[in-house]
């Protein structure tokens, strides 16, 4: 099929009124906080208009760093230090670009720059053909905050990703742009203006007080209560009113207040009600326009917060003054704007008192095509003639008053604009390229995508005039889908986001992600890659239902190189199918459910049928549901150790898709804990890789840099977890969550061109519904990866040589024959599949009933008794396989099911049947007497009975029997079992652990990882049964060290003596963690001769040989003799300890 995606037709309209539009623009980025109050009634819309090429394509490029909005002056000795040939120059070819400064709008439709602009600039001294000493270069730029009004109040938009805009010097791509005189006009009938609406702001951005949100505060009113803050404005209007707006938060849980006063007067008060919510870090407070009477130039606001208690704390986010000035020079740069004299029907005349003959006024009203005015002098007063109009905005300066500029560096050619057709965009942090090109020769060989990588700031470089922006990043996704005709269907955000977009606490922000404004309640914030995707000409508005994604987006939140390389090297290991990750497990769908609210299990039973119902009918589902297991009373509270233990061992086994419903956070699931961080830290499930799908709050967090979520640490396990999971970076809320599910199982078997759809587009349709809520959902993975599920199908043809139509009966004992093929999707046989079949076959379902622990009773069925499990060869699409039914099964008749896996080489095959009656006894079966055959071993075959484990160690059983192992569970104390005591009483049932061997000549296996066994000394007892109920019984011992206690035992190397090498080896308690390995080696004398170094993964419990070949560190043979040496172990948690032995060289 082919993707239902939004399309949206794109509306073109004309570039009018370019300053209106811009602050207009630039004011939405920051609508859904206090700035609604000032949104533009009308807001007129231009189509983007994109460049074939960018100007950075060519020449040599300089980048200039500007800290605020002003005239810049660039001189002959700054060019030079820059590194400009300044001698050779010719001064006409200089070149200034910018992009208007302040943040980009986040609506599509918006008015923005493409590319850089060029700016009309002033080159003193260039009409001679050279760049002299005295020459130097004016231009106007605005920096990274710009203002605008509303109600004649001017309103600061606050910049939360860049503290500098940016701009670039070219001086080898021909003549420039250079400053124009504005046209003059008549003063006929013109009105005088003498005055003028100033403004001034405090916004430093210290600390984010809960982690999350664009918005920072700072100046803490812990143990001050007072703030002073000091604002002066020359010539200020006394007679007009000023007007304070304040922005702060309060944390306080009994009564508190903010008092403001101006010059010691009164003007603000507000109670701050307690802040009791779990879910509200601080309560924001805004003033809203405080009007007050100045009383001279210089206005001090004291800010006091009052609190009843020692525990309550308060945030100054920012405050702003407005105040009337009298249009008068003082010397240093004056922008000046009345928003009284506006009416485009009319002509002003500025008038501006002590002036001089030296300074000039700038028409910026649009900050990209300054023009100078022509000013008329009358003693000391300067006057200039301008027609109304809402944007006006002017400059006042002499040529020594003017603002520097901080040469960055060059940057590389780029050429963005120019390549657009492409199917896969990855945007990675440079830290992060060549596993980036990694990735996308993984692609290369698995799918037919055109494949582009870029990093952020080649992005920034061309949409945002080098400033970090997240709408360059959105504007560059638009571009590449429009000009593609909608080709773009990925883009990959390859590195980790944080709130802190300015890094201000060290390299976190690698990739950013959209912020909400809002920051202290968890329920009005969220953090979201979607605003990249949704790029509809209305869209942009995160916080309503106005916009969806497009296209798929996921994210790779890694922050080191070797995190990077895990996460492609998973992505391989899932992607090519292969020995190691071939199984049945690849048509597991497993569902689990907190016991908080009966409706958390009931919808993962609503969600298995919309799957059945949805092209999954050969899906083998197992549940999970927290209230069928017992729980037990702790300290900590109410615990479920047999409920943990399942999810883990059922991740350990493999499944397509883990899906939880429930309570979780950040570090883990359901208030039980069934599920935390050291449960994830220790999965070992590779290459068995899952989606991970939760409906639940916060368990993929995202963009906290202070804490990495449990989300996260799933898919960034380099030993297993997830593929990629769809879960959610905030507070979310049951009903929506169960719709997005819903929304993504009925297209989860989808295909495109004969291709299951992937990932991605998944979570497109789960993205459907545009509500908050949705968009509080993030996608972690690979979004162009397509789930492992087999895309082939296997038939069956007969079952002892009766036709399939025929219902047929299986009894206990009875020996049964399946013939079976492998067809491709449109049902031919593939004659070319040569492989393995892996058999299950399941008794009728059980019925189990929950605890009602905290909810009501549910009952619930789930066909779990595996009868058989089994393997046979598949030989040019077609096999044949005979097997016998145990003793024990459930002996009344019912539907059972035929679970069916094959894979090959290079693909792989699914198939179920249950039109099949199980029940019933063979009483003329041929007995047997003979026992299983065991072995056993504790986390490797190297294990010697007796040794050290940690406290999560791994049963290994080998058990062979030419009739088969009883698994069916259906007879009483026939189960596959193991029983510790010691330090640990417990005995476990493992039927669902056995994987049975190739032939019934060889070994089947048994591995089963227990969790957090108690220290000290365990004799483990392991009992299997055959089909006919004859046991075996074995025994093992081993001692549990916790893992985070470093032990080293058993140092020795073979052989020894050694002629021509050796073998370093020795057993240790580090299974789940790296190690750093050092080998020292001294002679008699005490010399150290030989150094070796090595870093292992903990993965055995006897490190694998350490090979020596008996030379020394410069090379040489050493000599026959006896040497020592010293074995020195260190663990991840840096804690380390040696042991040493002999050996001797002959």
């Amino acid at each position: 099929m082919v993707l239902s995606l939004k399309r949206c037709k794109l509306k073109i309209y004309t570039f009018i009124t370019f300053f209106l539009l811009c602050i207009n623009n630039l004011y939405s980025q920051f609508s859904d906080a206090y700035y609604d109050n000032i949104n533009v009634d009308e807001r007129e819309k231009s189509s983007m208009r994109y460049a074939d090429n960018s100007v950075l394509a060519t020449g040599k490029w300089y980048k200039l760093s500007l800290s605020s909005t002003g005239i810049y002056k660039i001189t002959y000795s700054e060019l030079s230090a820059m590194g400009v040939p300044v001698s050779s120059i010719n001064p006409k070819n200089i070149r200034i670009y910018h992009n208007a400064g302040g943040v980009l709008p986040t609506i599509n439709s918006e008015t923005l720059y493409d590319d850089l602009v060029e700016l009309p600039i002033y080159v003193h001294g260039e009409d001679d053909g050279s760049f002299n000493e005295n020459d130097y270069i004016l231009f106007y730029a605005r920096g990274p905050v710009t203002w605008k009004v509303k109600d004649e109040v001017y309103h600061h938009i606050p910049n939360p990703y860049s503290d500098n805009s940016y701009a670039f010097l070219n001086i080898d791509l021909g003549e420039g742009k250079r400053l124009q005189n504005a046209a003059i006009i008549s003063d006929i009938d013109s009105e005088t203006v003498t005055s003028f609406l100033d403004y001034r702001v405090v916004d430093n951005d210290e600390v984010n007080l809960n982690n999350m949100g664009a918005t920072w505060y700072a100046d803490v009113f812990e143990s001050a209560s007072t703030v002073s803050y000091n604002f002066s404005f020359p010539n200020i209007i006394k007679s007009e009113k000023c007007n304070m707006v304040a922005d702060l938060a309060s944390r306080n849980a009994s009564s508190a207040s903010f008092n403001v006063k101006a010059n010691n007067t009164p003007i603000y008060n507000r109670n701050v009600s307690p802040s009791n919510s779990a879910h509200l870090y601080a309560v924001e407070v805004n003033s809203g326009n405080v009007k007050f009477n100045p009383t001279n130039s210089d206005i001090k606001i004291d800010l006091t917060y009052n609190k009843s208690d020692n525990s309550s704390k308060a945030w100054l986010n920012y405050i702003a003054i407005n105040a009337w000035r009298e249009l008068r020079y003082t010397g240093n740069m004056m922008s000046f704007r009345n928003p009284r004299y506006v009416s485009e029907e009319k002509v002003y005349k500025y008038q501006i008192s002590n002036a001089d003959s030296k300074v000039e006024v700038w028409n910026v009203s649009n900050p990209v095509e300054p023009q100078r005015l022509d000013l008329s002098f009358d003693g000391s007063k300067a006057s200039f003639i301008v027609n109304g109009d809402a944007s006006n905005e002017f400059i006042l300066f002499n040529h020594n008053t003017c603002k520097s500029v901080q040469f960055v560096s060059t940057i590389k050619n780029q050429n963005l604009h120019a390549k657009y057709d492409i199917d896969y965009l990855i945007i990675t942090h440079p830290d992060f390229y060549a596993q980036a090109e990694r990735l996308k020769l993984v692609h290369n060989e698995i799918d037919n995508f055109e494949i582009e990588i870029v990093t952020p700031q080649q992005i920034y470089n061309e949409f945002s005039c080098a400033a970090l922006d997240i709408s360059a990043i959105r504007n560059y996704i638009k571009m590449l889908y429009e000009r593609s005709n909608r080709r773009l269907r990925y883009v990959l955000l390859f590195g980790d986001a944080s709130y802190d977009y300015r890094n201000k606490s060290g390299k976190v922000c690698f990739v950013p992600t959209y912020e909400s404004v809002a920051s202290c309640d968890d329920r009005d914030c969220i953090a979201t890659d979607d605003y990249f995707v949704c790029l509809g000409d209305e869209e942009g508005n995160m916080m309503d239902a106005s916009s969806s994604i497009d296209i798929a987006i996921g994210r790779l939140p890694v922050m080191t190189v070797e995190d990077a390389e895990a996460m492609v090297d998973k992505i391989e290991d899932y992607a090519i199918i292969s020995e190691d990750n071939a199984g049945s497990w690849r048509k597991v769908m497993t569902f689990m459910a907190d016991d908080d609210e009966a409706y958390f299990l009931e919808n993962c039973e609503e969600m298995i049928d919309i799957i059945k119902a949805n092209g999954g009918d050969d899906v083998v589902f197992d549940k999970i549901y927290l209230d069928a297991y017992p729980q037990v009373a702790t300290s900590g509270g109410q615990r479920s150790p047999e409920c943990n233990e399942a999810i883990t061992n059922r991740i350990e086994r493999g499944s397509l898709i883990i899906n939880y419903v429930g309570h979780a956070g950040e570090i883990g699931w359901a208030d039980e804990r069934i599920f935390t961080n050291d449960n994830i830290f220790s999965l070992q499930n590779k290459p068995k890789y899952h989606l991970m799908l939760t409906a639940s709050c916060e368990f993929g967090r995202f963009d906290d840099h202070t804490r990495t979520s449990a989300g996260e640490y799933m898919l960034l396990n380099h030993n297993g977890g997830s593929i990629a999971l769809i879960t959610a970076a905030r507070v979310t809320y049951g009903s929506p969550n169960f719709n997005i599910m819903n929304r993504m199982y009925k297209h989860l078997f989808d295909t495109e061109d004969g291709e299951y759809i992937t990932m991605g587009d998944i979570y497109v349709y789960a993205k459907a519904d545009s509500n908050v809520n949705t968009k509080r959902y993030v996608f972690l993975g690979d979004p162009a990866l397509r789930l492992c599920y087999p895309k082939n199908e296997i038939e069956l043809t007969s079952i002892n040589n009766h036709d399939i139509n025929v219902v047929d009966t299986l009894r206990a004992l009875d020996k049964v024959n399946i013939k079976g093929v492998v067809k491709d999707g449109y049902g031919d046989i593939l004659n070319d599949f040569n492989g393995t079949l892996h058999v299950s076959v399941y008794d009728k379902e059980n019925v189990y009933e929950t605890y009602g622990d905290e909810c009501r009773q549910i009952t619930f069925e789930l066909q779990n008794s595996i009868v058989y499990s089994g393997k046979t060869s598949v030989v040019n699409g077609v096999f044949s396989l005979d097997f016998t039914l145990p003793k024990d099964i459930n002996f009344s008749y019912g539907y059972g099911t035929i679970s069916l896996y094959a894979n090959s080489d290079n693909t792989d095959a699914h198939g179920q049947f249950s039109d099949i009656i199980i029940g019933g006894y063979n009483t003329d079966a041929e007995p047997d007497t003979e026992n299983p055959e065991l072995k056993l071993y504790i986390d490797d075959d190297k294990f010697v009975d007796g040794s050290v484990t940690n406290e999560n160690p791994t049963l290994i059983a080998y058990i062979k029997d030419l009739n088969g192992i009883n698994t069916s569970g259906a007879g009483i104390g026939h189960d596959i079992t193991a029983t510790l005591t010691g330090a640990t009483n417990r005995t476990y049932n493992l039927n669902q652990f056995y994987n049975a061997p190739d032939t019934p000549d060889d070994f089947g296996s048994l591995k089963y990882k227990f969790y957090d066994l108690n220290e000290g000394e365990h004799l483990l007892t392991f009992r299997a049964w055959d089909i006919y109920n004859n046991s075996a019984t074995a025994t093992i011992s081993f001692k549990v060290v916790k893992g985070d206690a470093l032990v080293l035992e058993n140092v020795k190397n073979y052989p020894n003596p050694m002629d021509n090498y050796t073998n370093f080896v020795f057993d240790h308690n580090q299974i789940d963690n790296e190690i750093d390995i050092q080998i020292r080696i001294y002679n008699v004398m005490g010399q150290l001769v030989k150094t070796i170094e090595d870093r292992r993964s903990g993965s055995l419990l006897r490190n694998n040989p350490i090979k020596w070949n008996g030379a020394s560190d410069n090379g040489v043979n050493l000599p026959s003799g006896i040497y020592v040496y010293y074995i020195t172990v260190t663990n991840s948690n840096n804690e380390t300890v040696s042991d040493y032995s002999r050996l001797i060289i002959r």
